[in-house]
C-alpha cells in the first residue's frame, strides 16, 4: 500500500512540474483513471481500499478495473518517458511513479489474465474519444471569468472574518452565521453604484434561516456542537426536510451549477459553502443526505457536464464535489472539501497566459493544484461508485472530457 501512495504522489508531483501542458493533462487523466479503478477495486474486494481482496474468477468487474490501471500506468509510462526523452527531470519521477504502481498492481492483472485486452482496448477508445472530442468542438472553451475580488475594506474584513468562522469553528451558531455575514458581505463588496442588481446571493442565503432556527429548537439544551448534533436530535424525516434549503444555500455560496450565477464572486467562497456541505448535511444530516442522493448526484453529473462543455473548470470542480458529499461514507466528503477548496484556490492564481509571461513561478503550483485536484476527483468518483454505478460513470467521462476540452 505504501507504493501504492508512493506511485501517486510522484504522478501528482511530477506531472505538475512537466513543461508541456498536454502531458500535464495525459497525467491527471491517468491519475483519475488509476485511482478510480483502485477504488473502484476495493468495492467489489470487500471495501477495503488499502487492500482489496482479488478474486480469482475473471469477472468483467474484475477485468474492467485491471484495464482502467494498466491503462493508467502505460499513458503515465509513456509520458514520463516521452519528457525523459527530452531531458526533463520531472519526467523520470512520473515514469518511476507508473513503474512503482504497475509493480503494486501485478497481482490483479496475473489474476485478469488476457481478459484484460478486450476492456482494455474499449477504455482507450473512449478515452481517446473524449480528448480528441473534446479538441475539435467548434468555438474556444471560456473559463469562467475570475472572481472580482472585494475592494471595499470593511466588507473584504467581513467576508474573511466570516469564511473562517463558517469554516473552522465547529458550532451551528458559527457555522450559519458565518456563512450568511460572508456571503451578504461579498454582496456588499462588489456592489456598484452605477449599476444595480438584485442581491441574488444575499437573497438565497436566507433558505439557511429556517435551517438554522429548526435545528436549534430541536437540539434545545442537549448543545449545538457539530458533534452533539451528529449524535443526534434529529430524526430522520427532519433531516430529509432539512437537505433542500440547506442545499439551496449552500450551492449558491459555492458557486455551484444551477445556482453558480447567484454568486457575484464566482467560485471564490467555495470552500464556505463546502463546509455547510460536507460538515453540516454529510456530518450532521447523513439521512437527509441518503434519501436526497440520487438527486444530489443527477445534479452533480449534470454540473459537471455542463461545466464540461462550457469550458468553467472552477465549476466543474465544484460539481464534482457535490457528487462527493452525496456519494457519503468517509473518504469521498473529505476528498469533495478539497475540490471545494480548489474551486476557489485554482481562479485565484490563475492568470491568463501565466506560463509565457513573468508571473510564469506560479505555473507549477497551478499545475500541482489541478493535478492534486484529479486525485481528489477520482476519490469522490471511487465513493460514488459504490453508490450510483450510473452517475458515477457518467460523472467520470465529463471529467475527462472537461479536463481536455479546455486548452
Amino acid at each position: 500500500m505504501i507504493r501504492l501512495i508512493i506511485a501517486a504522489l510522484a504522478l501528482a508531483i511530477g506531472g505538475a512540474w512537466l513543461r508541456d501542458r498536454r502531458a500535464v493533462r495525459a497525467v491527471a487523466t491517468a491519475l483519475a483513471i488509476g485511482v478510480f479503478g483502485w477504488l473502484s477495486l476495493a468495492v467489489g474486494g470487500g471495501g477495503d481500499w488499502r487492500a482489496p481482496t482479488i478474486p480469482n474468477d475473471g469477472s468483467l468487474f474484475l477485468r474492467l478495473d485491471g484495464a482502467l490501471l494498466l491503462l493508467a500506468a502505460l499513458i503515465s509510462a509513456a509520458v514520463g518517458a516521452w519528457s525523459l526523452a527530452r531531458r526533463e527531470l520531472a519526467g523520470a519521477i512520473v515514469f518511476g511513479g507508473a513503474m512503482l504502481g504497475a509493480v503494486q498492481c501485478l497481482p490483479l492483472w496475473q489474476a485478469a489474465g488476457w481478459g484484460l485486452l478486450p476492456p482494455l482496448l474499449a477504455v482507450a477508445l473512449v478515452v481517446a474519444a473524449a480528448a480528441l472530442a473534446a479538441g475539435r468542438i467548434p468555438g474556444r472553451a471560456a473559463d469562467a471569468p475570475i472572481p472580482r475580488l472585494p475592494t471595499r475594506s470593511g466588507a473584504t474584513a467581513a467576508v474573511v472574518v466570516g469564511g473562517v468562522v463558517a469554516i473552522l469553528v465547529p458550532e451551528l451558531h458559527a457555522m450559519l452565521g458565518g456563512a450568511i455575514v460572508c456571503a451578504v458581505a461579498a454582496e456588499l463588496a462588489v456592489r456598484s453604484r452605477a449599476v444595480r442588481r438584485i442581491p441574488w446571493l444575499a437573497l438565497a442565503v436566507g433558505a439557511l434561516v429556517p435551517v438554522w432556527w429548526f435545528i436549534a429548537t430541536v437540539a434545545g439544551p442537549s448543545g449545538l456542537s457539530l458533534a452533539a448534533l451528529a449524535d443526534g436530535p434529529l430524526s430522520p424525516a427532519a433531516q430529509t426536510l432539512l437537505i433542500p434549503p440547506l442545499a439551496v444555500g449552500a450551492l449558491a455560496i459555492a458557486g455551484v451549477w444551477p445556482l453558480h450565477r447567484l454568486s457575484p464572486v464566482g467560485t471564490l467562497l467555495a470552500p464556505v459553502g463546502g463546509a455547510l456541505l460536507v460538515r453540516l448535511a454529510d456530518g450532521v444530516l447523513p439521512d437527509g443526505v441518503l434519501h436526497w442522493r440520487p438527486a444530489l448526484a443527477a445534479l452533480a453529473a449534470l454540473g459537471i457536464w455542463w461545466s464540461a462543455v462550457r469550458g468553467r473548470r472552477a465549476e466543474l470542480l465544484g460539481s464534482a464535489a457535490l457528487l462527493g458529499v452525496a456519494s457519503g461514507g468517509t473518504a469521498a466528503p473529505l476528498a469533495a472539501g478539497g475540490l471545494f477548496i480548489a474551486s476557489a484556490l485554482v481562479p485565484s492564481i490563475e492568470v491568463r497566459g501565466i506560463e509565457r509571461r513573468a508571473n510564469a513561478a506560479l505555473a507549477p503550483l497551478h499545475r500541482l493544484a489541478w493535478v492534486a485536484a484529479a486525485a481528489c476527483g477520482a476519490v469522490v468518483l471511487g465513493g460514488a461508485l459504490g453508490t450510483e454505478v450510473t452517475l458515477a460513470t457518467l460523472a467520470a467521462c465529463g471529467a475527462v472530457f472537461g479536463m481536455w476540452r479546455v486548452r
